[in-house]
């Protein structure tokens, strides 16, 4: 009994809001492998800019029996008359893009999907293959049967490193070991020489050193004489030659001062 309603809501659906946009603008929607690209064309001898923001999509997306997802895109400017929305659709989902425009009321455009996998896609002439055999030919490339075997046969090329960050590490740590050094002494200590001491002689250097030795000469001998004279005191003599020497003394000083 409801199957009027239901094909008919379904053409509605379809077909997208039939309210128009100004009559300075124009929507085109189209696929192309595997992507959905909106085109808005504005008029080329129009006097003024339509919206002074750049419109925008709500893009309602999802697959079926999973909850839908909503995302926001923003139209860019391709050339002076045109601005284009391109979005990519994967397997088996269904997008239901809505058009939003600076003083134009949204307009809902009709849902997308792809007709079917990209890699069941039929072949066109001028694709595929034929390009790719076109692009070695252009970069000097060749075909490759074994992925593996790929790395190997890429052209070695110059590549540019940051190295200011280990920089930075190296100063760190220089400046550390510097500081270590001051407080510690450490690395110093790890270069000194070794030294070997000398063998220390045990022996006594207190004792008095021996007289040369000098050869003996056989000397005259005389006769002693029977009876020895008498020897003074040492302590007499000791007095004897300090007196002399305090008198020598006395006798320069009265020479200098003429007394």
């Amino acid at each position: 009994s409801g199957a009027g309603t239901f094909f008919s809501s379904m053409a509605r659906r379809v077909a997208g809001d039939t309210r128009e946009l100004a009559s300075d603008m124009m929507l085109v929607q189209s696929m192309n492998d595997g992507a959905c690209r909106i085109e808005l064309h504005l008029d080329p001898d129009r006097k003024k800019a339509p919206f002074s923001g750049l419109p925008y999509i709500n893009l309602l997306h999802g697959t079926p029996g999973s909850t839908p997802e909503r995302d926001r895109l923003n139209f860019k400017w391709t050339s002076a008359d045109k601005l284009s929305i391109e979005f990519q659709l994967y397997g088996s989902e269904t997008a239901l893009p809505s058009i939003h425009i600076e003083g134009q009321p949204p307009v809902t455009l009709a849902p997308v999907c792809l007709p079917y996998s990209p890699e069941f896609r039929p072949p066109q002439p001028g694709h595929g293959f034929d390009t790719l055999q076109r692009l070695a030919k252009i970069t000097g490339g060749k075909e490759c049967g074994d992925v593996s075997t790929m790395p190997d046969d890429l052209p070695g090329q110059t590549r540019m490193m940051e190295i200011s960050h280990w920089l930075y590490i190296l100063a760190a740590l220089l400046l550390l070991t510097d500081v270590l050094q001051r407080r510690t002494g450490i690395f110093s200590g790890l270069r000194k020489p070794h030294i070997t001491m000398p063998e220390i002689n045990l022996k006594r250097t207190d004792a008095q050193p021996k007289a040369p030795r000098t050869k003996k000469t056989k000397q005259p001998q005389t006769k002693e004489p029977t009876q020895s004279t008498p020897q003074p005191p040492p302590t007499a003599v000791k007095e004897e030659n300090t007196l002399s020497a305090l008198q020598e003394a006395r006798r320069r000083a009265k020479h200098r001062t003429r007394r």
